[in-house]
C-alpha cells in the first residue's frame, strides 16, 4: 500500500465524508492521478472503501477489507465494483471542474450509481456563449481556451 493510499484510508475512516463535496482537494487530486487506460491504486482504494462506507456506515477498516476481499473473490461482484469505480472516477472529475469554476454547479445523486442522475449548471458566461449560437470554430476556440490550449 502506498503512502497516498494510507493517507486516503486515514482520512476516510477518521472523517464522516461520504459525499464528493465532503472530500478535500488533496484527496481528489490524489485519486485523479491515474492514466487514461489504467486506474491508479489510489483511485481504486479510495473508491472501494468510500463505496463500502456509504453502503455500511460505521464499518471498521478490517471489516471493510474483508468485504472487499469477498468482492475480489466473486467475478460478478468484482465487475460491479469495477463499474462503480469508473462511475466514481467520472463524478470526481465533475467535482474538480466545479471547484475550478468551470461549472457553476454539479449535482450528483449517487457517485457510484451507473444509472444515477447528474446535473451540470453552466457558468453565466458559458450559458450566454452557448445560447448565442456560436459556430463550431468559435466553440472549438472557446474550449481550447478553457483548457489552456491557446
Amino acid at each position: 500500500m502506498t503512502h497516498a493510499e494510507r493517507r486516503i484510508l486515514e482520512f476516510l475512516f477518521t472523517s464522516n465524508a461520504t459525499e464528493l463535496g465532503d472530500l478535500p482537494d488533496w484527496f481528489l487530486a490524489l485519486i485523479e492521478n491515474d492514466q487514461e487506460d489504467e486506474l491508479s491504486p489510489e483511485l481504486i482504494t479510495a473508491a472501494s472503501f468510500l463505496f463500502v462506507r456509504r453502503e455500511r456506515p460505521g464499518i471498521k477498516v478490517s471489516t471493510a477489507r474483508e468485504l472487499l476481499a469477498s468482492y475480489a473473490a466473486d467475478p460478478t461482484k468484482m465487475e460491479e465494483l469495477a463499474e462503480r469505480i469508473q462511475v466514481f472516477r467520472l463524478c470526481c472529475c465533475f467535482e474538480r471542474l466545479k471547484r475550478a469554476g468551470l461549472y457553476a454547479d454539479v449535482t450528483i445523486a449517487d457517485p457510484f450509481d451507473p444509472d444515477g442522475q447528474v446535473a451540470v449548471k453552466l457558468t453565466e458566461a458559458d450559458w450566454q456563449f452557448f445560447n448565442s449560437n456560436p459556430t463550431e470554430t468559435e466553440k472549438h476556440i472557446r474550449m481550447q481556451g478553457r483548457w489552456g490550449m491557446n
